[in-house]
């Protein structure tokens, strides 16, 4: 049986050792406190541990670090019966009081939290008793399974003026160059298959999809609009963290928005997006897309951190 498990594994289990009975599932009714070396007498129910018992667990808990309480000790939704589980939720809130870690996992015990309003004296609430159980167990919940295998996203925003003066020629700081057009957004996203850059420029809306040219190398991609606010601008990621096998354009038509849409090689997370920090855009003539530089933390296009 599972006491003879938890002996041959070194493992203490505390059982209570007196009860207090009814013949009835009720509160109001005639009640018998029993020991163990009396046991139980035939046609009544143990519906609560007794006083010996609540000073046993309170005494376990008081010792204890860590304590995960799942299940209440008796038939709490009775008054008569729920001096038992008031005592246990008393000691757990005692010891998360006193800096140990008081965690309730089970629907039950969290209803008898809240009955008391002692959610806030415990560590910890969860409303999934056996599913607590079966974390403990080391088995795998399929909802923490669809949270730990979704791809991770990292997204960062840069804003500032980028100069489109067709004198200058030179990749500037976007926070220090306030003149010409503004960019008003710059993310990115990883996704399980994909990495996606946002990219928000005035005029967008009004282009159509043969004026976007995108190519890409291993790790490199490259944007050409041929003409936006009356301007051909170029836009370039080089070094990128791991290698792509193609890329596509999508339009957010009344947004002022398109996505590249980077295609990885393997179905793995970009911590970053790029190895180094060197991405800009070359000035075509007629105006181009500017080096993009960094604010504060984010030199030029580079990787966000993980």
């Amino acid at each position: 049986g599972i006491l003879d498990k938890a002996k041959a594994k070194g493992c203490e289990v505390t059982l209570p050792i007196d009860w207090l009975c009814g013949q009835e599932f009720k509160n109001d009714q005639e009640t018998k406190l029993v020991t163990q070396e009396e046991g139980i007498p035939d046609g009544w129910e143990g519906m609560d541990c007794g006083p010996k018992s609540m000073e046993l667990f309170a005494k376990k808990i008081k010792e204890a670090k860590t304590v995960v309480w799942n299940g209440p000790a008796g038939v709490f939704e009775f008054d008569t019966f729920s001096k038992g589980t008031k005592a246990l939720l008393d000691a757990v809130a005692e010891l998360h009081a006193a800096g140990g870690a008081g965690i309730i996992g089970g629907g039950d015990s969290a209803t008898a939290a809240a009955k008391w309003n002692m959610e806030d004296k415990v560590s910890f609430v969860s409303t999934g008793g056996g599913a607590s159980l079966e974390l403990l167990e080391g088995k795998v919940l399929p909802g923490i399974a669809a949270l730990a295998d979704a791809p991770p996203k990292w997204e960062g925003t840069v804003t500032g003026k980028y100069q489109w003066d067709d004198s200058k020629k030179s990749n500037a700081d976007a926070d220090k160059d306030l003149g010409g057009d503004a960019i008003s957004k710059y993310s990115w996203g990883d996704g399980k298959k994909q990495v996606s850059i946002y990219i928000e420029l005035e005029g967008l809306d009004d282009c159509t999809e043969d004026m976007f040219q995108a190519s890409s190398g291993e790790r490199e991609v490259s944007l050409t609009i041929t003409k936006v606010a009356g301007k051909k601008r170029s836009f370039a990621l080089k070094q990128l963290n791991d290698e792509i096998t193609g890329v596509k354009v999508n339009q957010k038509k009344g947004k002022g928005m398109i996505v590249l849409k980077l295609t990885k090689k393997e179905e793995m997370p970009w911590h970053q997006l790029q190895e180094k920090s060197d991405a800009g855009g070359d000035d075509e003539p007629g105006g181009g897309m500017g080096g993009m530089g960094g604010m504060g933390g984010m030199p030029g296009m580079g990787g966000m951190p993980g």
